[in-house]
């Protein structure tokens, strides 16, 4: 590359990689116990918003059931942040502020990077991708 091309990048010594981010672990959780006849949205709002003393929720999945048109009974969140699955699972039996139902969590471990291989999930995306076609 010439020099013209080059400008304004700044090089750096690949021997140090101590600044790069990493790949962070979280904790995955799937929890019981809400109406599946609500609005998944409404679901979701609800769970972020109860989980969020947690730590940080980075993920909420609450399955739909094509066949009978509601939800799965359960749902799944990633929360991220130290002690976040100690936390989440002190919330167990608790009561959803405003929503009227009761959560009921367990821990779904994932390994860290690893692929979700929840079968509800592979169905609301094979559902997904034959609706747009």
């Amino acid at each position: 590359m010439g020099e013209s091309t080059m400008k304004g990048f700044e090089f750096i010594d690949s021997s140090d990689a101590s600044d790069i981010p990493r790949h962070r672990c979280f904790s995955r959780i799937s929890v019981e116990g809400y109406d599946t006849s609500l609005y998944a949205y409404d679901v979701k709002l609800a769970l972020r918003k109860h989980f969020s003393s947690c730590g940080d929720v980075t993920y909420v999945n609450v399955p739909k059931n094509f066949e009978k048109g509601t939800l799965h009974r359960y749902a799944f969140l990633h929360i991220d942040g130290e002690g976040a699955l100690e936390k989440a699972l002190q919330l167990s039996g608790s009561d959803v502020k405003g929503a009227g139902w009761r959560v009921f969590v367990k821990e779904s471990p994932m390994p860290c990077g690893g692929i979700n291989r929840d079968p509800h999930t592979a169905e609301s995306i094979k559902h997904a991708r034959s609706e747009r076609t």
